[in-house]
């Protein structure tokens, strides 16, 4: 047979390295046991169905005293000689053919010079010993295979091993802008393989060299001279530092994101993105580790559909908890993920059109199914005081790099006329573009032109689209007008209804009488609610229990109301849950004209929340209370008032009122109050 020398021959590149070093094209075994415990493998990969061989030639000085084993394997199992599929047992100065720790009864001697092959030939495994063949097996395994190891004595090695097969291909990308900041260039390199390569794209180029295309997740296909394929999944996104809103014991420094306030070991921290990734688009959250208290502190990192609050109410999280990574989806860590970190790991998550990833230094952790049917944005919470995260960035946050303006952004109660400008470093002008949610964008009538004059009477955000070349576009910055709206509830029927003409959906905007939503806290989800709004809920029974939390209302005399068609009429039943509202960490609402029961706990709880009024309420029968309004040093609840009230208790514990922590300047007039558990109004006043 010809001298397969002359053929075309790849170094093996050793890994999965156990008590052995490399030394130039010697594999040495450094282990002390004299154990077959002691092995490596080829990085190097004889694709499924290819031919290919191995090729040894015995040039050891040490080969007569020592054991040795190397062969063909599908997997590497382990170091030990048993697990290598088709072998050479070098025993000392004899050589005999193993298969899987099995002996074949084959034995020759050899010596320096002799050159071993184990090649496939279709479905058969060779074994040759310089020109004569010693052994065929017929496998039928058409299966990837690698090269493997395993040495018994100290020192003993193996020297000069070649394979007629080179290591895979192994491509890297780089992404750069493109033209206009909508646009990216990605550019592979290729090592790995044989010359030439060959490209598959997903969009059907065949270069290496994607130009202006947009951000999104692409595959290609990489192939060599052998045809052996690599395909490599590229994000194709440019990547900018998050702007962060709706901080919540928070604070912004530089481009860290760090816990200020709140209780100590406690998720009472977060934000969330101000921009957002759309329901067609795909897009990544990316964070380096680098702070200096990563091993000792709580964070969690991910997407979410709403900023429910700062809790862990991220839909799909990376949990860091100290100095190990889990996952965390819809409030449930998921047992079967935990890893360690350290500083400069980077961490992925991944929307791929109906699959969300996570990555750990590019290796995928986990994915799951999603359904893309919202809007997705960034979404942190913090455990710990000062704890932070830094270098977090995003590929759905560039802008046109153009700056919108609104010359009045409203007082929050009262519409106005505004103007609209921009000035456009590139590209050109197109429209202005409004939303009522700040997430679905709608052309604006007559917004052509710039600058551009409107009156407003709903608040309501904007943009600008920017035009570019191939018809490509992209944003502004979002600017917002505030107002004072008016939003509706209504149950599923219409009777006794006083501000609706239809039953209640959540697929309803909520923003007419004809189209009420259903459930309050929906309504919260939707829109940011802020001064002067009032929020009208018919004639029903409402059986949620709301959490009004973090509401945007900043100014004295301009509160959120929140008023019911009378408290005979609209009445919230809390079916035994612990409450039947809880105004936490807010200020300047007044709930009136409603009616509650059904609480396990109280109906009304005020916590650490301020100017809050309660007024024309029927609150009854609760099972500790009917409102609490209590407080912490850090958070008080002060300037509180509860006006004409009839509140009824007639549980054995229960009382009318009750005060505790620092709850101070709280206002009791007109109420009827009926608490039959020891007839005390209030309780642990301070």
């Amino acid at each position: 047979m010809a001298d397969p020398l002359t053929d075309l021959l790849f170094d093996i590149v050793w890994t999965d390295l156990v008590n052995t070093q490399v030394s130039g094209d010697e594999l040495i075994n450094t282990g002390t046991n004299n154990n077959w415990k002691n092995g490596a493998a080829s990085a190097n990969i004889l694709f499924p169905g290819k031919n290919g061989y191995i090729l040894y030639k015995v040039s050891e000085t040490n080969f007569n005293s020592v054991n040795r084993v190397l062969g063909l394997s599908e997997t590497n199992a382990n170091a030990g000689n048993g697990s290598i599929e088709y072998a050479f047992f070098f025993k000392k100065n004899k050589v005999r053919l193993i298969e899987s720790g099995t002996d074949l009864g084959i034995e020759k001697t050899y010596t320096t010079g002799d050159k071993f092959y184990i090649k496939r030939v279709d479905n058969k495994i060779i074994y040759v010993k310089n020109a004569e063949i010693l052994y065929e097996t017929n496998t039928n395994s058409q299966k990837q295979l690698i090269a493997d190891v395993s040495l018994k004595e100290q020192s003993a090695s193996f020297k000069g091993v070649k394979a007629s097969f080179p290591v895979p291909i192994q491509a890297t990308y780089t992404i750069t802008e493109g033209t206009n900041p909508m646009v990216c260039s990605v550019t592979l390199g290729v090592t790995g393989g044989f010359p030439p390569y060959y490209y598959q794209w997903s969009t059907g180029q065949t270069t290496s060299v994607l130009t202006d295309v947009m951000p999104d997740i692409y595959t290609v296909t990489v192939s060599d001279y052998f045809g052996n394929p690599t395909i490599v999944e590229v994000n194709a996104f440019i990547l900018s530092d998050i702007e962060w809103t709706d901080l919540v014991n928070t604070q912004v420094q530089d481009n860290k994101l760090i816990k200020t306030a709140g209780l100590t070991n406690k998720w009472d921290a977060g934000a969330a993105s101000s921009c957002i990734l759309g329901s067609a688009q795909n897009g990544m959250i990316r964070y380096t580790v680098s702070e200096a208290n990563f091993s000792s502190t709580e964070r969690m990192l991910g997407f979410s559909r709403q900023n429910v609050d700062a809790g862990k109410t991220i839909d799909y999280a990376l949990f860091f908890s100290n100095n190990k990574v889990k996952i965390c989806e819809l409030g449930t860590v998921l047992p079967d993920v935990i890893k360690t970190y350290s500083i400069g790991d980077i961490f992925q998550v991944v929307k791929n059109n109906d699959k969300i990833i996570y990555k750990m230094n590019g290796t995928v952790l986990r994915e799951a199914a999603f359904t893309p049917a919202a809007p997705l944005i960034a979404d942190v919470t913090i455990k710990d005081t000062s704890a932070y995260f830094e270098a977090v960035q995003a590929s759905f946050c560039i802008s046109c790099n153009t700056t919108a303006v609104i010359s009045d952004n409203g007082d929050g109660c009262n519409p106005g006329s505004a103007e609209l400008s921009i000035t456009v470093a590139s590209g050109t002008f197109s429209r202005w573009q409004q939303s009522l949610d700040k997430v679905n964008f709608t052309d604006l009538p007559g917004g052509t032109t710039n600058p551009y004059t409107l009156y407003i009477n709903t608040t309501t955000w904007f943009r600008a689209v920017i035009g570019y070349e191939n018809n490509l576009l992209c944003y502004s910055n979002v600017v917002k007008y505030s107002t004072g709206n008016s939003y509706y509830i209504n149950d599923s029927s219409l009777a006794d209804d006083l501000w609706t003409t239809t039953a209640g959906d959540d697929n309803n905007d909520g923003l007419t009488p004809a189209t009420p939503k259903a459930t309050l806290e929906v309504l919260f989800d939707a829109y940011e609610i802020s001064n002067c709004a009032t929020i009208y809920i018919d004639a029903g029974t409402y059986t949620e229990t709301p959490v009004i939390k973090e509401c945007i209302i900043t100014a004295a005399d301009k509160y959120l109301e929140i008023t019911g068609a009378g408290n005979d009429v609209t009445l919230f039943n809390a079916m035994g849950q612990n409450f039947n509202f809880r105004l936490k960490e807010t200020g300047y609402i007044q709930l009136k004209d409603i009616g509650m029961t059904g609480a396990a706990g109280s109906n009304v709880q005020l916590l650490n929340s301020h100017h809050i009024t309660i007024a024309g309420c029927k609150i009854q029968d609760s099972n500790n209370a009917g409102i609490v309004c209590a407080g912490i040093s850090a958070l008080p609840s002060e300037y509180n008032e509860l006006t004409n009230n009839v509140i009824t208790n007639a549980a054995i514990d229960g009382r009318g009122i009750i005060v505790r922590g620092k709850c101070t300047n709280l206002t009791i007039t007109g109420n009827s109050l009926n608490a039959t558990g020891a007839g005390a109004a209030l309780h642990k006043s301070l």
